[in-house]
């Protein structure tokens, strides 16, 4: 029997197997060992046996893709499904999960300006909406939420003006998407917040690239120093600079590979591409697909 046609029949029956499907895909990363993965699907789902997985190329991972992509409600897909929106783009850079003053954002996006995602799935509450966009607006140029069709009305009343609304619904891995509300350009950027989230070693090369004169040590005096002499437009300019350089390797090579990458592993491929292929082996890509 194929995995939908199992899923399909007993999602009516066993209300708990959707949820065990958003927890596997917690669960789920894609540096796991295949022994991990392969006792982790037997123990959970009674419909996986060895014969199942032998018809997924005797690989768990596979198995695991197939049954998280179609069915998990999870913000992992959905991320997914959103990095392919940009997969073609040429000349910028995207990230995930970013920390972002005291919120850890989903996705973002940096060209020549800079873009942030926060997602809301269907399993999620908005409690924390409010606090993340806080954050956001001190750092970003552009501020979108990624929010399942349940969490419109709510949202479209909870969030400033100038945040962009993307909704989206899951079936079946299906995927489909609405851009409610274009976002639009926050002028609410702090140079404080900029300067706050940098280290001591982007510091000092922003005081270089601006030419100042660095006789301090302490980070906590070199932020009084950014902020006494360097203006706000040159510190947004070289947050997006030096963030773009620091993941450019990552979304690159995510790039070069995104069609011979699983989907579920789209994510842990771009967090450990460089020992990706020594990790997973033979399952590292899907070797049948184009690059």
């Amino acid at each position: 029997m194929k995995v939908e046609n199992y899923i399909d029949q007993n999602i009516k029956r066993d209300r708990d197997l959707l949820f065990k499907i958003d927890s596997f895909c917690s669960q789920y990363t894609g540096n796991s060992s295949e022994y991990r993965i392969r006792n982790i699907l037997k123990s959970k789902f009674d419909f996986v046996d060895d014969r199942l997985i032998e018809n997924f190329e005797n690989n768990p991972y596979n198995l695991a893709n197939e049954i998280i992509m179609r069915y998990s409600r999870n913000e992992k897909v959905v991320k997914y499904h959103l990095a392919s929106q940009f997969i073609s783009n040429d000349d910028e850079v995207s990230v995930f999960e970013m920390k972002v003053l005291n919120s850890r954002s989903d996705y973002v996006r940096i060209n020549g300006s800079s873009y942030v995602y926060e997602i809301k799935t269907e399993n999620d509450t908005t409690l924390r909406l409010d606090s993340q966009i806080k954050d956001y607006e001190k750092v970003f140029e552009y501020i979108n939420v990624v929010v399942h069709d349940k969490h419109y009305d709510k949202v479209q009343k909870m969030l400033p003006g100038k945040v962009g609304i993307i909704t989206y619904t899951l079936s079946n891995g299906k995927f489909e998407y609405s851009v409610r509300k274009i976002a639009a350009y926050n002028k609410g950027v702090q140079k404080k917040a900029i300067i706050n989230s940098l280290n001591g070693q982007q510091l000092r090369m922003l005081l270089r690239e601006y030419k100042a004169i660095d006789n301090t040590k302490s980070v906590a005096d070199l932020r009084k120093l950014c902020m006494r002499v360097i203006p706000k437009a040159n510190v947004l300019d070289f947050y997006k600079s030096s963030t773009k350089k620091r993941y450019e390797l990552n979304w690159e090579s995510t790039r070069m590979n995104f069609g011979r990458i699983l989907p579920i592993d789209l994510q842990s491929y771009y967090s450990k591409f460089e020992d990706w292929t020594s990790m997973r082996g033979t399952s590292a890509f899907q070797l049948n697909s184009e690059a």
